[in-house]
C-alpha cells in the first residue's frame, strides 16, 4: 500500500474546502480484447494502438469519477504503441508507476513518476509503452484546473506536453493508488460525500504542488535525438496512411536507415520495416473487430492491406493477436 494517507476513517471531520459534494463511483475493468478495451478508456480518447508484442492482449483499468476530475489506473497488457487525439474537454495528466521496468515514450521523450505526460483535449498525441507497464492518469475541467491554479499557470499547462512535477509527481502516483487501492477494497467509502469531497480536495491540493513551480520552460523538457527520429518517422506513416517503405521513414525524418534502425530498436524494440509489418496486422485487426461479418471476408481485409499470401497473414496475425483471423471477424 503506499505511503500516502488517501481518505480520512469515516466520522472524521471533513476540512472547511471539503464541502459535500456528493457521490463518486469506482469501476474495475478487465478486458481480453484490444478494441473493446480502447472503448473503455475514459474520457472518450480517439486512439488507434498498434500491439508491438506478441501476446495475447489483457489489461485491467481501476477509474474513480470525481466531480469534474477522473483518476484511473491502466495496467497494460503487450508492449504498444497508440497514435490519435486525446479526449475532448479535458486536460490529461499521466505518469508511470514503475518507469525503471516498463518505460514509456510520450511525444518523443521518456516519461517516469517525475516527468509526466501532458495533453489538451483533441490535441494530436502517440505513446509507446512496454510490456506490462502501469500508469496512472488524472483527467481534469480546465475550468476546475483554472479555478485551483490560476489562469496563467493552467493556460501554460493546456500549451505542453511535458510537465516536470520533480517529487510532488510520485506523490500524486502515490496518491491516487491509494485512494483505488482503498475503495477496491471498501467501495461503501465512495458512497460517502463527505469523505469523497475530503479525497477529491487532497487531490487537487497535491496537484498544486505539483505545479507550483512549474512555467512552461521548467515542464518543457528536451526530448533526446533517437525519441524525436521515431517520433517524426511515425508521424510521417501516420501521414501515408501507412504507404511508405523503412527507406521512405529514413528519408522523411533526415536520417539514415542505420541510424533509424537503431533508434527504433532502442524505442520500440523493434525495426522500421517490422513496425510497418505489425502497423499493417495492427489495421487488419481493427478491420476485422468493427466489420459486418455478414458481408466481410479476411482475404479482401488482408489484400487492401497489402498482404498477398493468407497463410503467412494469418500465421503472423495469429502470432500476435493469439486468434486466427476468421475468429476475430466472427467474434
Amino acid at each position: 500500500m503506499p505511503s500516502v494517507s488517501a481518505f480520512a476513517k469515516p466520522g472524521t471531520a471533513p476540512s472547511e474546502s471539503a464541502a459535500p459534494i456528493g457521490v463518486a463511483d469506482l469501476k474495475i475493468i478487465e478486458s481480453e480484447d484490444l478494441e473493446q478495451y480502447l472503448s473503455l478508456q475514459p474520457g472518450d480518447w480517439d486512439m488507434q494502438f498498434t500491439q508491438l508484442a506478441r501476446a495475447a492482449f489483457s489489461s485491467r483499468l481501476r477509474i474513480i469519477r470525481f466531480e469534474s476530475l477522473v483518476i484511473y489506473q491502466n495496467s497494460w497488457g503487450p508492449a504498444s504503441l497508440a497514435q490519435g487525439q486525446s479526449p475532448e474537454g479535458w486536460l490529461m495528466m499521466g505518469g508511470i508507476v514503475n518507469p525503471d521496468k516498463a518505460p514509456v515514450s510520450w511525444c518523443g521523450a521518456r516519461k517516469d513518476r517525475r516527468h509526466f505526460a501532458c495533453a489538451a483535449g483533441g490535441e494530436e498525441i502517440e505513446f509507446c509503452v512496454a510490456d506490462k507497464c502501469s500508469d496512472v492518469v488524472v483527467l481534469i475541467d480546465p475550468s476546475l484546473l483554472q479555478q485551483v491554479l490560476g489562469d496563467d499557470v493552467a493556460d501554460a499547462a493546456m500549451r505542453t506536453k511535458h510537465l516536470d512535477f520533480g517529487d510532488a509527481g510520485g506523490k500524486l502516483i502515490d496518491l491516487a493508488l491509494s485512494m483505488l487501492d482503498h475503495c477496491e477494497s471498501e467501495p461503501q467509502l465512495l458512497q460517502q460525500p463527505a469523505i469523497v469531497a475530503q479525497a477529491r480536495s487532497k487531490l487537487l491540493r497535491v496537484l498544486e504542488d505539483c505545479f507550483s513551480n512549474f512555467d512552461s520552460q521548467h515542464g518543457a523538457d528536451i526530448p533526446d535525438s533517437r525519441q524525436r527520429l521515431v517520433h517524426c518517422a511515425i508521424q510521417h506513416v501516420m501521414q501515408s496512411d501507412g504507404q511508405t517503405s523503412a527507406w521512405g521513414m529514413a528519408q522523411a525524418v533526415g536520417a539514415s536507415q542505420k541510424t533509424l534502425e537503431l533508434a527504433f530498436r532502442d524505442v520500440l524494440r523493434t525495426t522500421p520495416g517490422k513496425y510497418l509489418v505489425l502497423n499493417r496486422l495492427n489495421q487488419a485487426h481493427h478491420s476485422l473487430a468493427y466489420a459486418d461479418k455478414s458481408s466481410t471476408r479476411v482475404i479482401d481485409v488482408a489484400m487492401s492491406l497489402g498482404f498477398s499470401h493468407m497463410g503467412r497473414f494469418a500465421g503472423a496475425y495469429r502470432v500476435l493477436f493469439g486468434e486466427l483471423p476468421s475468429q476475430t471477424l466472427e467474434r
